[in-house]
């Protein structure tokens, strides 16, 4: 019987303190391994809790050199993405240890200097970004896991954006309510990025701070915007699909990939076109059609199988480096 994997996870944040779509993705892969049997200690460079428990997965504040010298010790593989990549990659090598990246944009490997060599897995979160990386090594897609009970509810009433930023279309959203006074709109604000919050907010617009809690944004919602100019995967699009929202999305290659036959897609410099998608959805039928697709669009990207893509591809990592 193949014993346990010790995973160690080295990252910047982590929820409940930060909610965005690359440490959700990774707080559900490590959920995974550890209601599998698995041991899972993550270090975080910045939380305002010295230690705590979150989903079964146990994080702890500390990347001194001493304190990753001893969990790379314990460790029989480790794991990093964006801000920890070099701290990662450096004390791996030093220690002979192999580490798994999760990749989340086409830039990431490259800008850390992380090259192929032996030991070094690449988990690129969408196929897009796989083939556009430009990556020679070990490599596996892992889509990011949503499990659908986590954010299934009853849909409310407004457009909502999550994530405040000019790159994710808060420009595009406020245009949007003026040119729609008769529609209510969410904003969320984001967990990283400067968030635009005009002084003067349109009467239809209400504000939310940044949550966890994303089922409650999703009861308030209708259909989800997502104007945004980059996206790897988009996953609040398929979070909202759980619930049977539909998505009005720019057309990324994240987003067509991620909402596959549910999208509904305007060009972000097209207002004209997202009015014109969101009035088509006030149709009934139109709507019923649409969130039958979202909910199917869900329903077909299993979180289960993603996660044991993750799992196997740990301990083929581990297998070929004893």
């Amino acid at each position: 019987m193949t014993p346990p994997l010790r995973v160690l996870a080295v990252i910047h944040m982590a929820p409940p303190h930060h909610n965005a779509g690359a440490e959700m993705m990774i707080h559900t892969l490590l959920r995974h391994l550890v209601r599998n049997g698995h041991e899972v200690r993550v270090l975080l460079s910045r939380t305002p809790e010295r230690e705590y428990v979150h989903g079964g997965v146990t994080y702890s504040r500390g990347v001194t050199r001493h304190e990753l010298a001893r969990w790379f010790r314990w460790c029989t593989v480790a794991v990093t993405h964006l801000d920890l990549t070099r701290t990662a990659s450096s004390m791996a090598i030093a220690n002979r240890k192999p580490l798994a990246h999760i990749v989340h944009n086409d830039r990431q490997l490259a800008y850390h200097r992380v090259t192929p060599r032996p030991g070094v897995l690449a988990v690129f979160n969408s196929e897009w970004i796989a083939d556009s990386s430009a990556w020679a090594g070990e490599s596996v897609v892992v889509r990011p896991p949503v499990v659908a009970e986590d954010y299934r509810t009853t849909p409310g009433e407004c457009l909502t954006l999550v994530n405040l930023s000019l790159s994710k279309g808060a420009e595009v959203f406020y245009d949007l309510a003026r040119r729609l006074p008769d529609h209510r709109f969410l904003g969320v604000r984001g967990s990283y990025a400067q968030q635009v919050v005009p002084a003067a907010l349109p009467g239809n617009v209400t504000i939310r701070d940044n949550t966890p809690a994303m089922r409650d944004v999703y009861g308030a919602t209708r259909v989800l915007l997502m104007p945004s100019d980059y996206e790897s995967w988009g996953r609040v699009a398929v979070e909202a699909a759980a619930s049977g929202i539909p998505t009005i999305a720019h057309p990324t290659p994240g987003l067509r990939e991620s909402l596959g036959p549910a999208g509904i897609f305007a060009d972000r410099a097209d207002p004209g076109a997202w009015v014109e998608a969101i009035r088509r959805l006030d149709k009934p039928t139109a709507y019923k059609k649409a969130a039958a697709a979202s909910r199917a669009r869900s329903a077909a990207l299993d979180p289960v199988a993603e996660c044991e893509t993750f799992e196997r591809a740990l301990q083929r990592l581990v297998d070929a480096n004893l």
